[in-house]
């Protein structure tokens, strides 16, 4: 509450008061609101990020999801090595067991709420017990239910998607949203992927219609190319 009350007391600090002066509003006449947001411990549980495409590919009737150990940041940071999920859209939509995939990560190191906020340090990394490295972050209903909220999303927006997700405690199945981005690189993702290969095709062809003796200049060049298209494809993500 005590957070509340500076919120409702910055509409009478001097810059509030200055500007309505100035603009010609009455300080009776205006209004505040204050946004209660209810925050995720994750720190206790897990976090990460999930896709409605598969990034390597683009294929797009996937959703792809990350999870490791504490808050999200490390993820987003690729400072660890998550497990990986990848769930099939048709049969998810069809109720029955989608998990097409899963990757097991190392998860070694995990980022937490700091208990004593010295100097202003608000969160340390830790190392993660040997016993929750060996088990996946996220248990199958939950990865569904996830997947489940991925496709909701998506189709909401009408676009391709790049969600970041929190759970609130272990053991407990309360998985939160927190926050969507549309995917930039997706539309394009799967031409340049096409582009590659054909670049490929193109350069075996040549060798064995002409020989490697007679084309190396040639099909440098070309595999310059393709190396290139793949750089763009890794950067977008």
């Amino acid at each position: 509450m005590i957070a509340i009350k500076h919120v409702f007391a910055s509409l009478f600090n001097d810059r509030a008061i200055s500007y309505r002066v100035h603009q010609g509003y009455d300080h009776r006449g205006v209004a505040l609101s204050a946004g209660v947001q209810r925050m995720v411990r994750s720190d206790l549980a897990s976090s990460g990020v999930m896709f409605t495409i598969d990034t390597e590919s683009g294929f797009d009737q996937v959703v792809f999801i990350t999870a490791a150990h504490g808050l999200g940041e490390m993820v987003v940071q690729g400072a660890v090595n998550p497990d990986e999920f990848y769930v099939h859209k048709p049969t998810l939509r069809k109720g029955k067991p989608a998990i097409v995939r899963r990757n097991m990560g190392s998860k070694k190191i995990r980022m937490v709420y700091a208990e004593n906020q010295d100097h202003g340090k608000q969160v340390r990394i830790e190392d993660v017990p040997e016993a929750q490295r060996n088990r996946f972050a996220l248990s199958d209903d939950e990865v569904e239910a996830l997947a489940h909220q991925a496709l909701l999303i998506e189709e909401h927006y009408g676009r391709p998607m790049d969600i970041e997700w929190a759970k609130r405690r272990p053991y407990r199945s309360a998985v939160y949203r927190a926050g969507a981005s549309g995917n930039r690189c997706a539309p394009t993702n799967r031409l340049w992927s096409a582009i590659s290969l054909i670049i490929r095709v193109m350069c075996w062809w040549k060798v064995v219609l002409s020989g490697i003796a007679s084309v190396p200049g040639q099909l440098r060049l070309f595999m310059i190319l393709a190396r290139w298209i793949e750089f763009r494809l890794v950067m977008c993500w």
